[in-house]
Protein backbone atom coordinates (compact mmCIF):
# COMPACT_ATOMS: atom_id res chain seq x y z
CA UNK A 1 0.00 0.00 0.00
CA UNK A 2 2.61 2.26 0.48
CA UNK A 3 4.28 1.88 -2.54
CA UNK A 4 0.76 2.63 -4.43
CA UNK A 5 0.83 6.16 -2.12
CA UNK A 6 4.53 6.98 -3.04
CA UNK A 7 3.58 6.30 -6.86
CA UNK A 8 0.44 8.52 -6.36
CA UNK A 9 2.56 11.21 -4.76
CA UNK A 10 4.90 11.17 -7.86
CA UNK A 11 1.97 12.36 -10.01
CA UNK A 12 1.40 15.12 -6.86
CA UNK A 13 0.78 18.42 -9.65
CA UNK A 14 -2.38 16.55 -11.39
CA UNK A 15 -3.48 15.57 -7.73
CA UNK A 16 -3.36 19.13 -6.92
CA UNK A 17 -6.29 19.75 -9.60
CA UNK A 18 -8.87 17.56 -8.13
CA UNK A 19 -7.50 17.44 -4.30
CA UNK A 20 -10.20 19.72 -2.23
CA UNK A 21 -8.44 23.17 -1.20
CA UNK A 22 -9.70 22.80 2.25
CA UNK A 23 -10.44 19.83 4.76
CA UNK A 24 -10.67 18.59 8.51
CA UNK A 25 -6.73 18.20 9.46
CA UNK A 26 -3.04 17.64 7.72
CA UNK A 27 -0.96 15.20 9.70
CA UNK A 28 2.70 14.93 9.09
CA UNK A 29 3.13 11.31 9.75
CA UNK A 30 6.28 10.39 7.43
CA UNK A 31 8.58 11.96 4.66
CA UNK A 32 6.09 10.99 2.19
CA UNK A 33 3.87 13.79 3.71
CA UNK A 34 6.37 16.87 2.48
CA UNK A 35 4.97 15.69 -1.27
CA UNK A 36 1.70 15.74 -0.65
CA UNK A 37 -0.76 18.83 -2.73
CA UNK A 38 -1.34 20.92 0.09
CA UNK A 39 2.70 21.31 0.50
CA UNK A 40 2.72 22.05 -3.02
CA UNK A 41 -0.24 24.73 -3.36
CA UNK A 42 1.11 26.56 -0.71
CA UNK A 43 4.25 27.24 -2.11
CA UNK A 44 2.33 27.84 -5.61
CA UNK A 45 0.32 30.46 -3.54
CA UNK A 46 3.19 32.13 -1.90
CA UNK A 47 4.00 34.68 -4.92
CA UNK A 48 0.51 35.75 -4.36
CA UNK A 49 1.60 37.58 -0.81
CA UNK A 50 2.20 41.14 -0.38
CA UNK A 51 6.05 41.41 1.53
CA UNK A 52 8.10 44.16 2.70
CA UNK A 53 11.33 45.06 1.97
CA UNK A 54 12.97 43.44 5.00
CA UNK A 55 11.16 40.09 5.98
CA UNK A 56 12.19 37.94 9.51
CA UNK A 57 11.20 33.93 8.46
CA UNK A 58 11.25 32.02 11.62
CA UNK A 59 10.64 28.92 13.19
CA UNK A 60 10.14 30.43 16.68
CA UNK A 61 8.42 33.24 18.37
CA UNK A 62 9.02 36.59 16.87
CA UNK A 63 11.84 38.25 18.54
CA UNK A 64 10.82 41.17 20.93
CA UNK A 65 12.73 43.96 19.43
CA UNK A 66 14.03 43.54 15.64
CA UNK A 67 15.11 46.14 12.82
CA UNK A 68 12.60 43.96 10.07
CA UNK A 69 9.08 45.34 8.45
CA UNK A 70 7.74 42.17 9.12
CA UNK A 71 8.31 38.62 10.95
CA UNK A 72 6.17 35.77 9.47
CA UNK A 73 6.83 32.00 10.47
CA UNK A 74 8.17 28.90 9.27
CA UNK A 75 6.86 25.42 9.71
CA UNK A 76 7.57 22.45 7.69
CA UNK A 77 6.91 21.32 5.30
CA UNK A 78 4.96 24.46 3.96
CA UNK A 79 7.56 27.17 5.01
CA UNK A 80 6.55 30.78 5.25
CA UNK A 81 3.60 32.52 5.99
CA UNK A 82 2.27 35.55 7.82
CA UNK A 83 1.65 34.84 11.58
CA UNK A 84 -2.50 35.76 9.97
CA UNK A 85 -2.66 32.69 8.60
CA UNK A 86 -1.39 30.65 11.15
CA UNK A 87 -5.19 29.60 12.14
CA UNK A 88 -6.29 28.68 8.72
CA UNK A 89 -5.71 25.19 6.43
CA UNK A 90 -3.52 23.63 5.71
CA UNK A 91 -0.70 25.69 8.77
CA UNK A 92 -2.97 24.22 11.38
CA UNK A 93 -1.17 20.65 10.42
CA UNK A 94 -0.24 18.68 12.80
CA UNK A 95 3.75 17.92 13.18
CA UNK A 96 5.90 15.74 15.80
CA UNK A 97 8.39 18.01 17.65
CA UNK A 98 11.26 16.30 15.63
CA UNK A 99 10.79 16.86 12.00
CA UNK A 100 12.73 14.90 9.32
CA UNK A 101 14.66 16.10 6.85
CA UNK A 102 12.43 16.24 3.65
CA UNK A 103 10.04 18.87 5.98
CA UNK A 104 12.93 20.89 6.27
CA UNK A 105 13.74 20.66 2.48
CA UNK A 106 10.20 21.45 1.30
CA UNK A 107 10.33 24.36 3.95
CA UNK A 108 13.19 25.05 2.00
CA UNK A 109 11.55 25.38 -1.38
CA UNK A 110 8.34 27.35 0.37
CA UNK A 111 11.72 30.17 1.37
CA UNK A 112 13.03 29.99 -2.14
CA UNK A 113 9.17 30.38 -3.76
CA UNK A 114 8.79 33.38 -1.66
CA UNK A 115 12.47 34.37 -2.42
CA UNK A 116 12.40 34.26 -6.05
CA UNK A 117 8.72 35.75 -6.02
CA UNK A 118 10.06 39.16 -4.25
CA UNK A 119 13.29 39.66 -5.70
CA UNK A 120 13.44 43.39 -3.64
CA UNK A 121 13.20 41.81 -0.62
CA UNK A 122 15.79 41.45 1.98
CA UNK A 123 14.97 37.86 3.25
CA UNK A 124 16.11 36.56 6.61
CA UNK A 125 15.74 33.16 7.59
CA UNK A 126 15.91 31.85 11.79
CA UNK A 127 15.67 27.28 11.30
CA UNK A 128 15.85 25.12 13.82
CA UNK A 129 19.24 23.34 12.99
CA UNK A 130 18.04 22.38 9.39
CA UNK A 131 20.28 19.75 7.87
CA UNK A 132 22.66 20.53 5.13
CA UNK A 133 20.31 19.49 2.07
CA UNK A 134 17.55 22.30 3.23
CA UNK A 135 20.17 25.05 3.63
CA UNK A 136 21.54 24.01 0.05
CA UNK A 137 17.78 25.38 -1.27
CA UNK A 138 17.97 28.12 0.17
CA UNK A 139 18.44 30.96 -1.73
CA UNK A 140 21.87 32.35 -1.49
CA UNK A 141 20.58 35.90 -1.27
CA UNK A 142 18.72 34.91 1.71
CA UNK A 143 20.54 35.03 4.89
CA UNK A 144 20.31 32.36 7.44
CA UNK A 145 20.55 32.19 11.05
CA UNK A 146 20.53 28.70 13.50
CA UNK A 147 18.09 29.41 16.04
CA UNK A 148 20.03 26.94 18.05
CA UNK A 149 23.28 28.75 18.11
CA UNK A 150 22.07 32.09 18.01
CA UNK A 151 23.13 34.03 20.69
CA UNK A 152 25.54 32.00 21.95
Amino acid sequence: MLDGYRALLDHADELERTDPVSKDAFFYTSHEAARRPEVHRHHDRLARLAVPDRLLLTESNAPSTHDYDAVWRVKPPFGPFPRALSETYPLTAETPDRLDDAAQVAAAEGVAALADANPETAITLGHDGWCAEALRSVPDDVDTENLRTLGR
